[in-house]
């Protein structure tokens, strides 16, 4: 059913079809279980996959300027929002917006960036970014003053999908065109230069840190129990001494020295991390009902056969309170978005309410210097994907739900990184993963396929775990890709 038949949707309405399905369950002695068929009701975002007229971009218009809208009033809450295809709308309300229904982007929305920084906040319960573009900054401009979307919404919210395969689901930034986000560089990472314990309301990193107060901050744990992760915010930084004191005291004890201890350990440094959670450009999932937000990329074809292409680039762009509880509706999540090259560089998503980043039957995307900080079951999880890249992550505090998940062949679900292992132990190709640290992990640091005994590893290398609950890695053997029994790690 499309859009436009006249379809009733309330919780009164009674719709009648019929259905009819030929199977030989009996010949077949199939289980009940085998036997059962769900059916599940979906409401598409203007009908599924219609096909949309992409138009050239025309003149700059403003959207607090009347005249820039059909209707020469501006949107108002509760509204669904069109950026019309050849609109090119610049986003310029300051302060907080209304709070729109559905904005839906077949032109393209860019957030106003000029020479003197104006800080913008966009509130929506769901954006579909289908044939146009989003862009808050570009590569050689990076935005200057603070830029926020946060989604709003409910867990019992309608579901929206964009095709008849991937549910985009509600509360989510999604995106079968181009979403372009680069927010200002940020040093993402230091060490701990002196040891913390208990109570502390300061702490000593490294000097020359563009950190400031009112910046949110992370400390990693470094002991045996994987729970004594600590959140603060910064007061002050000295970027002389590398003084921080900090907001609330310590619940922890972190170690830390003030020089690396890798000479001493193989190439080691066991100072505790501390993880900058700060951003200039942000989104988040406005606190409602338990319930995160999402940002989820993917392709499609629409109804004219043609294939739509998810593109994501995001640099120094954080996200709080992203993701959705007991779901694979990760704070990003890439799902059948094979044909982009996709790039997250310097994101950091922390303190969500599910997965981190989920990876799914995907391909072409680069991932350096993110975090992915304080998840339930796994930080990040790959599955039936390619040419995967990921280089100086951190993937930590990851804890285990309530319910205790099944292992699939013996191996172990939950960890920070579960790389080709959750759905089964095959359907990946050169995902390479080098110089990035787990730590805090339940079950473990890292599930990964090894590579052949006596054999180069060339996609495994210089990674670290610590503080998890049971190991720090766990490799297996990937039958799909040849393996036998005898696999090793190496470079770990």
């Amino acid at each position: 059913m499309q859009t436009g038949m006249n379809d009733v949707f309330n919780d009164t309405d009674t719709k009648l079809f019929h259905w009819a399905v030929s199977s030989r369950w009996r010949e077949k002695k199939m289980t009940s279980a085998a036997r059962k068929i769900t059916m599940k009701g979906i409401r598409c975002i203007g009908g599924c996959n219609v096909t949309v007229e992409k138009k050239k971009l025309g003149p700059l218009v403003y959207w607090s300027d009347t005249k820039s809208w059909v209707t020469k009033k501006l949107p108002v809450a509760g509204e669904t929002v069109e950026i019309l295809p050849g609109v090119n709308m610049v986003y310029d309300l300051p302060g907080d917006s209304p709070i729109f229904k559905l904005i839906i982007i077949n032109g393209r929305l860019s957030f106003n960036n000029p020479a003197k920084p104006v800080d913008l906040h966009l509130r929506a319960k769901h954006i579909f970014v289908n044939i146009g573009e989003l862009f808050i900054g570009t590569e050689e401009k990076p935005f200057t003053a603070k830029a926020q979307i946060t989604l709003h919404g409910e867990q019992a919210a309608d579901s929206i999908v964009y095709n008849g395969a991937i549910e985009a689901g509600n509360k989510a930034i999604s995106n079968i065109g181009t979403i372009k986000m680069y927010g200002t560089k940020r040093v993402h990472m230091s060490r701990l230069r002196a040891q913390v314990s208990k109570k502390d309301k300061a702490i000593l990193v490294e000097t020359g840190l563009d950190w400031k107060a009112g910046d949110k901050i992370y400390l990693a744990p470094t002991g045996h129990n994987y729970l004594n992760s600590d959140y603060a915010e910064i007061v002050s930084y000295d970027t002389k001494s590398g003084s921080i004191k900090i907001k609330e005291e310590l619940k922890h004890n972190h170690f830390g020295d003030s020089e690396s201890t890798a000479s001493k350990l193989s190439g080691i440094d066991r100072r505790g991390e501390v993880v900058l959670l700060t951003r200039n450009v942000r989104i988040e999932g406005h606190d409602t009902d338990g319930w995160g937000g999402q940002v989820v990329t993917s392709d499609t074809i629409n109804t004219s056969g043609q294939m739509q292409s998810g593109l994501l680039e995001m640099d120094n762009v954080e996200l709080y309170r992203c993701s959705q509880r007991d779901t694979f509706k990760s704070a990003i999540r890439f799902e059948g978005a094979m044909t982009s090259k996709h790039k997250l560089h310097g994101v950091v998503a922390h303190q969500g309410l599910g997965w981190g980043m989920f990876i799914k039957s995907s391909a072409n995307i680069d991932l350096k210097n993110s975090s992915f900080i304080g998840f339930h079951q796994t930080g990040v999880t790959i599955d039936a994907s390619q040419d995967i890249k990921m280089v100086g992550m951190n993937v930590m505090d990851v804890k285990s739900n309530s319910d205790r998940l099944k292992t699939v062949g013996g191996i172990e679900k939950e960890a920070c990184v579960a790389n080709c292992s959750y759905f089964g132990t095959s359907g990946c190709k050169n995902v390479s993963i080098s110089h990035s640290i787990a730590a805090g992990c339940v079950y473990a640091g890292w599930v990964q396929p090894g590579h052949k005994c006596g054999e180069a590893n060339t996609n495994f290398a210089n990674n670290v775990a610590h503080s998890s609950s049971r190991m720090g890695g766990y490799f297996y053997a990937d039958k799909g890709a040849g393996q036998s029994a005898c696999v090793e790690a190496s470079l770990f």
